[in-house]
């Protein structure tokens, strides 16, 4: 049973959305809208809501670059979930939130969610450099557009990160 969403605010005018909406309504799940840079904290457990925000300028702002990007941290553990987050919202999140792409405390995470199941439109190498990730998780199944990419998962390599897929 679905208690709570979180929505970014944005709608589609297609199916998917349309029966996301009527089981959300039949569940009574209560929806929050993330719209902008907030921290949530529950018992010990710290969210840090990067996005969306008004205050991160992105290139692209299609629906991808509108993903819900969030921080969390537990125990010590640092996790980073970014959904599909593309290149132009990686980059709005590095210009907002780091001194430099080698100094970001903000992003830096010892795991990290890839983007866009490892498309080649996400985790360029100055976002890996800034979240320095010790593990990466794609979430990735049979797919006919070559997800993930070969140059992400040569990046992950590259930077010496554990890589976790859910195929």
């Amino acid at each position: 049973k679905v208690k709570n969403i979180i929505e970014n605010g944005d709608t589609k005018n297609d199916s998917y959305f349309e029966q996301l909406q009527k089981v959300a309504d039949a569940e009574g799940a209560t929806r929050f809208i993330q719209t902008e840079h907030h921290e949530t904290e529950i018992g010990g457990t710290k969210i840090d809501w990067l996005a969306p925000d008004p205050e991160v300028i992105v290139d692209n702002p299609d629906s991808n670059n509108r993903s819900i990007v969030f921080k969390f941290t537990d125990a010590g553990k640092r996790f980073l979930f970014v959904g599909d987050a593309e290149i132009p919202l990686e980059t709005a999140l590095i210009k907002k939130y780091c001194i430099s792409v080698s100094d970001c405390p903000t992003l830096q995470s010892d795991y990290l969610k890839i983007g866009h199941h490892g498309s080649d439109t996400s985790s360029g190498s100055d976002w890996l450099t800034a979240v320095a990730p010790k593990t990466a998780t794609i979430s990735v199944g049979k797919n006919k557009f070559g997800h993930p990419s070969l140059r992400v998962m040569r990046h992950l390599e590259r930077a010496g990160v554990e890589i976790l897929r859910t195929d």
